[in-house]
């Protein structure tokens, strides 16, 4: 690898590591918690986006946030002229991925988890300016 490709996979790395130690607590804390999980109130969690605004044109945005429950994907949707869809792994609570723009606008990305049968439920939700 680029030394540069390196160092920004290290540093993704590393603050996802530390967004799992600091949503750990307060999920320890407070039991089950919210997450989606069945009686747990409003969910908790987190949809990060870096850089944030993005240059467009195929330019790599990070996305990762912690709050999600391990025994199912998380199905992300992102939504600017057209609608993608992307299943993304959990491991530890945690997602973590990148994608690439487009044109320039708003990008609205959405994160869904399965709570039940045949229901998904908005876990997180966040907007990425792209320019």
């Amino acid at each position: 690898m680029f030394p540069g490709v390196l160092r920004t996979c290290l540093v993704i790395v590393v603050l996802t590591s530390g967004l799992t130690v600091l949503s750990a607590g307060p999920a320890l804390a407070g039991g089950r918690g919210g997450g989606g999980k069945p009686g747990g109130g409003t969910p908790t969690a987190t949809l990060n986006i870096s850089p944030n605004p993005a240059p467009a044109g195929g330019s790599t945005y990070w996305i990762a946030g912690c709050g999600y429950v391990n025994t199912s994907p998380v199905y992300l949707y992102v939504r600017h002229a057209t609608t993608e869809q992307w299943g993304v792994f959990v491991w530890e609570g945690c997602i973590s991925t990148s994608l690439t723009t487009a044109e320039a606008g708003t990008y609205t990305l959405a994160a869904y988890q399965a709570t039940g049968k045949n229901q998904m439920t908005l876990m997180a939700s966040a907007t990425l300016v792209v320019q």
